[in-house]
């Protein structure tokens, strides 16, 4: 699955939380495209972040946010 990290994570370290991802065989992506699954969204997330999401799901693109209050029913931490 392709998954795109943005915004400030306070419960882990940002370097932590991708390591995570990969190691359960998730794809890192910097920027959000129409092969993005989940983003896991932390505090402060930039702005065009947003909208492309909202973009991407209002064009029909499934994809799933995970926000970092619920990081730890994805990630164990």
């Amino acid at each position: 699955k392709h998954v795109v990290v943005t915004g400030v994570f306070h419960e882990i370290s940002r370097d932590e939380l991708e390591y995570r991802i990969l190691e359960k065989g998730g794809i890192l992506r910097k920027g959000l495209s129409k092969q993005t699954n989940f983003v896991f969204l932390g505090s402060e997330p930039g702005p065009a972040k947003i909208e492309k999401i909202f973009e991407l799901q209002r064009n029909g693109q499934k994809i799933q946010v995970i926000l970092a209050k619920d990081i730890h029913k994805y990630i164990n931490i």
